[in-house]
């Protein structure tokens, strides 16, 4: 394929820009709408001065610390003091935005995609009315990779996010950034973990109020709390009571956007020890022990992907998990399962925290929602325990659910490609706002009001929680096909092995209407095909890549990603 080709199928199908690319569109700010004055529905919006803006959000705060260390805090910012107004006859002009990332959801866990009303009811009761997707993707395999994403409308890749030692540039703006010089009340909430939704990286970036709270004692990550301190937050949706704490103390008046990241399905998954007492694979409590033993990361901080490939941790530790799998078979891994989807199930009341909250306040009728996840979990699919080293539709293709007052959802999914990148200009289209030029992402909007059946052909994710050896591994989305490319062999049922170079991955292409379960490789049958995404991926990591800003990892930060399921070297 010829260079100028590339570039044709790669714009056309890829980017979903608003103004032609220019080579110094990294340091120029977007082109936010703003007005003096409260518009009519007949005026037009008229574009603030760039250089204002930028001038503006750089005086708004103090650069924060860039070493990355654990603890819980609240962060409160100065709100812009030059508040503008959205287009007042926009879809949802003036409406509350919730957005709730779940962290390590799968598609196949959530009842609403298995048409089964008692399992996810909570999250079944926001897509009621609003729309789902079945070919939603997650742009990276890792939480911050995710958010990054979904924050920005940009592919990992084209924020330089595409490991935990990366955080954004400066001149990267963000969802909440951007709302709040709409006059949005912005604020963000999770809970202390090894995460990757903290400041460190910039993704408070944009929120007038970040929270940052102690584990509740019924989530995987407070399990041990009774011998530790008392629990700040106890009881079913205790991950979500800040959150709804503080929608409870805003003016129904003035709109905001609430970003509530949840960890309540998370890795080991569960909060007691005798959650499955008769379990004689020993998974039960081999998942409890999960991090008791802490180990010191004194000497390397640097990133590595921790249980996600399923093999032997760094230093040549066994992973016990993995261990127990690989003696106790299919039992064991039946018995993860279990114990994810009750996680699941937990998860689904931090969501009905958050909608009584808004049902509290009057403000139900008027909020636009969006639930989705950061990333999915493998589960020992593919031979992957969780996420992070390979792209699997598993661990991409994602939950996302949109609800938008004033438009008339439907009951079945939707077909149609779309990716986290989507997600933020959907929102600002949505409220009257408009989005950042040179972004990856589209709205989904038109989409949703019948105007078009598709916005995209291709998507892609990339990186992983650790910084790659070589090559920069991802994925390439274009259906029916799907090309993975990633450390290691393909998996496939023939158990071919793949020619490669010692410094590249692997080419795995799949073909996802005849082989869903991903366990057929085609790239052998089908080589022009994996030539010409290669090339589009090839060409797009050329031309859109961005260095990230480096973040370092404190010792006590790298000990805490341990227990939560990660190796670091």
């Amino acid at each position: 394929m010829q260079q100028s080709h590339i570039f044709l199928f790669a714009s056309t199908l890829f980017l979903a820009c608003r103004t032609e690319h220019n080579p110094n569109d990294d340091a120029t700010p977007p082109s936010v709408v703003v007005e003096d004055t409260k518009p009519s529905a007949k005026e037009s919006p008229k574009p603030v001065d760039p250089q204002w803006l930028l001038k503006s959000i750089q005086e708004e705060r103090k650069e924060l610390r860039r070493l990355m260390r654990p603890g819980t805090r609240t962060m409160v910012y100065p709100a812009p003091t030059d508040v503008k107004y959205v287009n007042p006859s926009a879809l949802c002009s003036e409406c509350d935005v919730i957005l709730i990332t779940v962290c390590s959801l799968r598609k196949d866990a959530v009842g609403l995609y298995q048409n089964q009303k008692n399992v996810t009811p909570y999250l079944n009761s926001v897509a009621k009315g609003g729309f789902y997707f079945d070919k939603a993707y997650a742009t990276s395999n890792f939480t911050l990779g995710g958010l990054s994403s979904v924050l920005t409308g940009r592919f990992g890749i084209s924020t330089g996010v595409t490991d935990i030692e990366k955080g954004l540039p400066k001149d990267v703006f963000t969802l909440p950034q951007i709302l709040s010089y709409y006059g949005y009340q912005t604020a963000a909430f999770t809970i202390e973990a090894g995460s990757g939704f903290r400041p460190e990286h910039g993704l408070d970036r944009g929120f007038l109020r970040m929270e940052i709270s102690p584990p509740p004692r019924n989530t995987p990550d407070g399990r041990w709390l009774d011998s530790i301190s008392p629990p700040a937050f106890e009881g079913d949706g205790a991950s979500a009571q800040p959150v709804a704490d503080w929608l409870a103390y805003q003016p129904a008046d003035k709109p905001l956007f609430a970003m509530f990241h949840t960890r309540t399905a998370h890795y080991p998954f569960i909060i007691s020890q005798d959650e499955k007492p008769n379990d004689t694979t020993g998974m039960t409590e081999a998942l409890w022990m999960v991090g008791r033993t802490r180990v010191d990361a004194s000497q390397d901080s640097r990133a590595r992907s921790g249980f996600g490939k399923g093999d032997e941790q760094s230093g040549g530790l066994k992973d016990p998990i993995q261990t127990l799998v690989q003696e106790k078979g299919q039992p064991a891994i039946d018995v993860l399962h279990e114990h994810y989807r009750s996680s699941v199930k937990r998860m689904d009341k931090d969501i009905k925290a958050v909608i009584e909250a808004q049902r509290s306040r009057g403000r139900l009728d008027k909020t636009m929602w969006v639930i989705v996840a950061d990333h999915g979990e493998s589960l020992y699919d593919h031979k992957e325990l969780l996420h992070g080293g390979t792209f699997y539709e598993t661990v991409i293709n994602i939950p996302l659910i949109i609800k938008i007052p004033g438009l008339r959802g439907q009951e079945k999914s939707i077909s149609s490609l779309v990716s986290q990148v989507d997600i933020l200009p959907t929102v600002l289209d949505a409220v009257g706002a408009v989005s950042p030029a040179n972004i990856d992402g589209t709205s989904i909007l038109p989409l949703l009001q019948g105007k078009t059946d598709t916005i995209r052909k291709m998507t892609l994710a990339a990186g992983g929680a650790a910084p790659p050896k070589g090559e920069l591994p991802g994925a390439i989305i274009s259906p029916p096909w799907a090309l993975l490319i990633h450390e290691g062999n393909c998996d496939d049922t023939q158990n071919r092995r793949l020619q490669r170079k010692n410094d590249q991955n692997s080419r795995c292409l799949y073909n996802l209407e005849q082989n869903p379960a991903q366990n057929i490789i085609f790239t052998d049958e089908e080589p022009e095909k994996v030539k010409e995404l290669d090339n589009v991926w090839k060409y797009f990591v050329h031309t859109r890549s961005k260095k990230g800003l480096s973040v370092d990892l404190d010792p006590t930060f790298v000990q805490e990603l341990r227990r939560a399921g990660y190796d670091f070297r």
